[in-house]
């Protein structure tokens, strides 16, 4: 019993191997032709003693194929640094052995599987898999000239090189190696064509925009690759650069600059004694370190460079340290009692004797801070500058002058500081640089 089950299975394993051969390689030339159509006659004529694995060639023994990519739908992976790239590429080239004469039919419908295709494959694929011929099964054309023609809707997945630097309004470029190394120059000829200039009308046809990546630009070169004179083999590189779509995305991540900046300053404005700079000042730091927490998550670190707005934080989170640091410093300055030395006293006179001196301590918000005297008061405990207009009380009142111009100063530096950093830290997208319509261009 079980050998017949052994057997059953056999034979109809056979049948549908049989089947199956039939199928994938039809046999044109054993087939009647009583009773079919003109199609069928045309096909049993061309295809009857045909090999599909002899490449089509011309009068010099030399395939030219016209190559070009209409691309459909982009999109990119940051956890991999891949970008994934839909396109229509279509191919046409010259086959003598594939002419006929009449006009029923003009053109003749076939598969890509049936006749003899030039191999042209994605040499710096990231993953996918790739078919003998470089495409998948497709419909193909056939003319009654001699010329054939395939569009295979293709999926490319190619390694990008990444530039998060600029990030949110990132851009990265990348590639599409396409080549053959199955025949030399010598014997194809690849021609890629600007489809822009010679078919304006469809130039990016079936093109669906990404709602997170746009298409600046699609170029190609052509190049011919080898190991040594005669053996070089024909390569077409498209370059592709795209960017983020990032206009919601801008006004989240710089908005909470403004607001640290802003409240860094207030820190620096406020009295060094007030309740309210301590508070604000410890508030301050939260709120940087909570933004770099947050910009952690949201940054990709796939990249070789690190975000500039990352390092605007970063730069962001010292300075309110150093503000926080600072008001615990001038608060137990002008607390002190201590007497300061002689040339202390010399130097915080000299500097209020300015009118720059006098500005700065009028700006405080404790106008206790501004003691002046006129000569001939009480002598004991006052240093005398140049200007012997103005008297400054030792003690407590020197310490006192000179946390407010230490405080002043500290705001005046913070405040270049972050007009620095923003201008050379803060990215910017250059709307006016790059047109939102993907542009192709042929470069030889």
């Amino acid at each position: 019993m079980e050998l017949k089950f052994l057997i059953l299975v056999l034979a109809l394993l056979a049948v549908y191997t049989t089947k199956f051969s039939a199928d994938a390689a039809p046999d044109y030339c054993n087939n009647s032709t009583q009773g079919v159509s003109a199609t069928s006659r045309l096909r049993k004529n061309l295809f009857c003693n045909y090999d599909r694995t002899v490449r089509a060639r011309f009068y010099d023994d030399r395939t030219r194929v016209i190559l070009s990519l209409f691309p459909k739908f982009i999109n990119f992976d940051e956890d991999s640094n891949t970008m994934i790239f839909h396109a229509w590429l279509g191919m046409s080239w010259p086959s003598p052995n594939l002419m006929w004469r009449g006009n029923n039919p003009r053109l003749l419908r076939v598969t890509s599987d049936e006749i003899w295709v030039p191999p042209i494959a994605h040499y710096n694929s990231a993953g996918g898999s790739r078919s003998p011929n470089g495409i998948p099964k497709t419909d193909c054309f056939l003319s009654k000239y001699g010329y054939t023609g395939c569009v295979a809707d293709l999926k490319y997945v190619s390694n990008c090189v990444t530039d998060y630097r600029n990030w949110p309004f990132d851009r990265h470029n990348c590639t599409i190696v396409l080549a053959s190394w199955t025949y030399k120059e010598e014997e194809i000829k690849y021609l890629a064509i600007d489809h822009k200039q010679n078919f304006p009308a469809i130039g990016m046809f079936d093109f669906t925009p990404n709602a997170q990546w746009k298409m600046l630009s699609f170029q190609y070169t052509q190049r011919e690759d080898g190991i040594a004179e005669g053996y070089t083999f024909p390569t077409i590189i498209y370059t592709v650069v795209i960017e983020r779509n990032s206009a919601s995305m801008g006004t989240a991540i710089f908005a909470p600059v403004i607001l640290l900046v802003i409240l860094t300053l207030t820190v620096l404005w406020l009295d060094p004694i007030s309740v309210e700079r301590s508070v604000v000042s410890v508030l301050n730091l939260i709120c940087n370190l909570i933004c770099v927490m947050n910009l952690n998550e949201q940054v990709p670190f796939n990249g070789s460079t690190t975000p500039s707005i990352l390092v605007f934080h970063q730069g962001s989170i010292v300075i309110a340290s150093v503000a926080l640091l600072l008001t615990i410093l001038l608060r137990q300055m002008k607390k002190t009692s201590v007497s300061p030395p002689d040339w202390l006293t010399l130097a915080i006179a000299s500097i209020l004797a300015s009118r720059a001196g006098q500005l700065i301590v009028l700006t405080t918000l404790d106008p206790k801070a501004v003691a002046t005297v006129r000569a001939g008061e009480d002598n004991i405990g006052l240093a005398t500058s140049n200007d012997s207009s103005i008297k400054i009380e030792t003690g407590n009142k020197v310490w006192r002058h000179l946390a407010v111009l230490l405080d002043r100063l500290a705001f005046a530096t913070v405040l270049l500081t972050y007009l620095i950093m923003i201008t050379v830290l803060i990215p910017r997208n250059d709307v006016f640089e790059v047109p939102d319509v993907p542009s192709l261009y042929f470069m030889p």
